[in-house]
C-alpha cells in the first residue's frame, strides 16, 4: 500500500479542499431517493456545517487527491454523547476502511462519546466488522415535506 494520510479537516481548511471533496458529497447524495429533486441535503449544507464546525470531515488523502472522506456528527444524547456516521464517499474503500474506521473512533473515544451509529447502505456492514446490527422490523425512514 501506498503511503497516505488520514486527516480530520479543521474549519479554517474547508476552503483550501473543498474543490477535492465537493464531488464526493455530491457523489453521496446521489444515494439519496429523490434528492436530485427535493434537495432534501445539498453540498451547501455540509459546506456550511463544517465551516461552522458542526460536523467532522475525515479525508483520506494517497498521491495528493482525496480519494475516500467519511463526515460524522457529535450529538449529545441526555445520557451520554454518540458519533453518528453522516456519509462515507470515495473509492478504494477496500484499502482504506479499516484504518479510517480506527481513526474515527479513536476520534469519538477522545470526544467522550459512549457509541457510534450508522444508518447506511447494507454493504458498508462488512467495512465495520465489529459492529453490532439493530435490527427493528417497525423502522422505516419518512419524510413530510412542510
Amino acid at each position: 500500500m501506498e503511503d497516505y494520510k488520514i486527516l480530520l479537516l479543521k474549519s479554517g481548511d474547508v476552503d483550501k479542499v473543498w474543490k477535492g471533496i465537493k464531488p464526493l458529497i455530491e457523489d453521496g447524495l446521489s444515494t439519496i431517493d429523490g434528492n436530485d429533486v427535493r434537495k432534501h441535503l445539498t453540498t451547501s449544507d455540509y459546506y456550511e456545517w463544517a465551516k461552522k464546525d458542526l460536523i467532522q470531515v475525515f479525508i483520506v488523502v494517497k498521491e495528493n487527491k482525496i480519494k475516500l472522506m467519511t463526515i460524522t456528527q457529535l450529538l449529545p444524547y441526555p445520557r451520554f454523547k454518540v458519533l453518528e456516521y453522516l456519509m462515507v464517499s470515495g473509492v478504494e474503500l477496500k484499502e482504506f476502511s479499516d484504518r479510517l474506521a480506527q481513526t474515527v473512533e479513536d476520534f469519538a473515544n477522545a470526544e467522550k462519546c459512549e457509541r457510534m451509529i450508522v444508518t447506511a447502505r447494507k454493504g458498508i456492514k462488512k467495512y465495520l466488522k465489529d459492529w453490532e446490527e439493530i435490527k427493528d422490523k417497525h423502522q422505516i425512514n419518512l419524510i413530510k415535506e412542510l
